[in-house]
């Protein structure tokens, strides 16, 4: 039995302001403020009485120790939300930052709390030779208004990882454990990464990280902050959740391991030219040899130079959803056990879709498969494919007569 406890990292339930110094909003607005961004909850959910707890008794309105500290490293430094924030959600100016200010608030603030989530990996990695963290967060069902990620349909829960301190048994596990409890979910989206200490990253994989992100409607009303029914249920959840990190044993892992390099770096590498041999049977077959795939968007996220080839469009979504006659649209998933199922399209008046499998591991592609569903089934009954991933065990059956699929090469 595994007895390292967990460090549960817990950012951004708090909503004390130590220091009212700089802020130009009144109380109300600076209140419905920190209403909308407070992870709220997040330490009742992730409470647990065998684990060691690192939380922030301040706002992260206040001071945000989950963004760099340096501003030059932060992508939302540039709307006034770096590690001290200037700005609302919204882009208000919510207070005056001056080098007085962010310095103390930084020295006295955002410092002290890295040092305790050091100090409390390093008495791990002393007493057990590993330490396992989990960065526990909520957040809303649509999205702020500085949100990189602005897809309105959002899973249930958000897996974030790191490619080095990440096991990919954990992402695995940790997928299968919320699926099996009928949630949705997806890897990086719409939050990316994991907290790990500074002094650590990238250097010792013995230090491992997973970030656990709630959507907040599972457990409370957005609108009055009040828990709701499920609020037990996922708490409970959770910690059962925690249970399972905990007790993995430490070799615990599968037969892949993340690249050393990008996702869309190695694929752009090495697997463009698998794609293309794919595709290819597109041109010997009567039916569809004039026709072309078109595409959206993948899950998991990746570039556009990643899959690019001579038989396939990049379109937007008002086109992927349209009938074409000459343009099947393609769903790109992922393999390993880490995927998407699909919504329908229609190609000439059937209801015929291509599905291909994108690996979360190593970039590659593969299952290019045509698909045709049965009578009855229209897009509104399927579940959106871009972020909310709903199970559904419709007859989808794979129309084999097509083609075959071709013997790796």
């Amino acid at each position: 039995m595994i007895e390292n406890p967990l460090i549960l990292h817990i950012p951004h339930s708090s909503t004390m302001i130590p220091d009212m110094n700089g802020y130009k909003l009144d109380f109300i607005e600076l209140f419905k403020e920190m209403d909308i961004l407070t992870d709220r909850y997040t330490d009742e959910l992730f409470r647990s009485d065998k684990d060691i707890t690192v939380r922030t008794d301040f706002s992260r309105i206040f001071c945000d120790v989950e963004r760099f500290e340096d501003d030059k490293r932060e992508v939302m430094a540039k709307y006034g939300m770096g590690a001290v924030y200037s700005h609302t959600d919204d882009g208000r100016l919510m207070r005056i930052v001056d080098r007085e200010l962010r310095g103390r608030i930084i020295a006295e603030y955002y410092k002290p709390h890295h040092q305790d989530l050091f100090e409390a990996v390093d008495r791990q990695m002393k007493t057990y030779g590993e330490a396992r963290i989990v960065d526990c967060h909520s957040f809303p069902d649509k999205p702020f208004h500085c949100d990189l990620n602005r897809d309105n349909e959002r899973p249930d829960i958000c897996i974030g990882r790191n490619s080095w301190h990440t096991p990919y048994s954990w992402v695995v596990a940790a997928m299968e454990f919320f699926r099996f409890k009928g949630l949705s979910v997806c890897i990086d989206i719409p939050y990316a990464s994991t907290i790990i200490p500074q002094q650590y990253l990238y250097k010792n994989t013995r230090v491992k990280s997973i970030m656990i992100e709630v959507n907040r409607k599972l457990y409370m009303d957005e609108k009055t902050l009040e828990r709701n029914k499920g609020f037990k249920s996922t708490q409970i959840m959770i910690h059962d959740f925690l249970y399972m990190i905990r007790e993995l044993p430490s070799d615990y892992k599968l037969d892949y391991k993340w690249p050393e390099e990008s996702m869309e770096n190695y694929a752009a590498r090495k697997k463009v030219k698998h794609i293309n041999y794919l595709t290819n049977y597109l041109k010997y077959h009567e039916k569809f040899k004039h026709v072309r795939l078109k595409c959206w968007g993948g899950y998991p996220r990746f570039s556009v130079q990643v899959l690019q080839d001579e038989s396939l469009d990049w379109v937007d979504q008002k086109t992927f959803e349209k009938i074409e006659e000459d343009r099947i649209p393609l769903f790109v998933g992922c393999m390993g056990g880490v995927g998407p199922r699909f919504t329908p399209g229609f190609f000439n008046g059937e209801k015929i879709i291509v599905t291909m499998g994108y690996s979360v591991l190593n970039g590659s592609f593969g299952g290019l498969t045509f698909r045709k569903l049965p009578e009855g089934v229209k897009l509104e009954d399927l579940y959106w494919f871009s972020g909310k991933w709903s199970f559904l065990n419709l007859p989808v059956r794979s129309e084999s007569s097509f083609f075959q699929q071709p013997d790796r090469a």
